[in-house]
């Protein structure tokens, strides 16, 4: 499915009576405190000069060498061509630049001169190719703060090699919506809640994150142990070995049950009844 479509699924099921306020973008947020110094609320501030108010905050911004990736999208009607150029680099290095621009088409075909004439006739057929930054980050040793969390590529933007970086949004959004709308969630445990799903989602998705970096450079022979004129002098055994490798990195996705995880999230939340019914029995 074109990343698109999906866009368009998700907005048509969202309810009319939901607001949506388009091109805002967040410039900071400060806890409004009562007088015993608890947060009662907080206050958002936007680059055009409006605030807003809230009692929790959901932070979901998404993170907008060479090897080649193509399949079809949309019932087959167009072709998603995707072209690596990896700079090592530049990994752990901020990028100054755009994110995402479109650039002349001889820019991907001279990356891709020498390569098989499948790859080069699919290059000329890119129309108007972009080009696109991969950002990540990577290890965030929390996602959320008090009332505040975050989710998906705001706290755990991987490399493209899985294809699991829109998914691992979704389940971290699908975990995070059932806790807030969980029957025992009142606002003055929202921060416990919130703590619920960091536990349950962030070790995974780093988890994810590490195994997608990992594919992208055994995708392009960059991986320690894989080099020419290395101790392995079969180059079938090899590349057997690569291979495998690669199917390892995949088997958390019919191997990891997603249900599995919302167990684990779920009994951490019915223990708020347990506790609230020692409370009662201690009085």
């Amino acid at each position: 499915m074109h990343r698109a479509d999906l866009i368009q699924v998700l907005l048509q099921n969202v309810p009319q009576s939901y607001t949506m306020h388009m091109d805002k973008k967040l410039v900071n947020y400060s806890e409004i405190l009562d007088e015993k110094g608890d947060v009662m609320h907080y206050e958002l501030h936007f680059t055009d000069g409006t605030t807003a108010e809230a009692d929790v905050v959901i932070g979901a911004d998404g993170i907008k060498s060479a090897h080649v990736v193509s399949y079809p999208v949309s019932h087959g009607s167009f072709i998603n061509w995707i072209g690596f150029k990896t700079r090592p680099e530049m990994e752990g290095t901020v990028y100054e630049g755009k994110w995402a621009e479109e650039v002349p088409k001889e820019e991907i075909l001279e990356l891709f001169e020498g390569w098989e004439k499948e790859v080069q006739d699919m290059a000329q057929c890119v129309d108007t190719p972009t080009r696109w930054v991969i950002n990540m980050i990577s290890d965030l040793p929390f996602s959320v703060r008090g009332r505040a969390a975050l989710l998906g590529d705001a706290v755990h933007a991987m490399e493209t090699h899985l294809g699991a970086g829109a998914g691992q949004s979704i389940e971290d959004a699908y975990i995070l919506g059932r806790l807030l709308a969980h029957p025992l969630t009142t606002l003055d445990r929202v921060h416990e809640v919130l703590r619920i799903y960091q536990s349950v989602r962030l070790p995974f998705a780093n988890t994810i994150f590490k195994y997608a970096r990992e594919t992208g450079r055994m995708c392009e022979f960059n991986w320690p142990g894989q080099y020419d004129g290395s101790d392995c002098s079969d180059e079938r055994e090899q590349l057997d070995r690569l291979g495998k490798s690669i199917y390892r990195n995949w088997q958390w996705q019919w191997r990891e049950s997603f249900d599995e995880q919302w167990d684990v999230a779920e009994w951490a939340i019915e223990q708020f009844q347990h506790t609230d019914a020692q409370k009662v029995q201690a009085q």
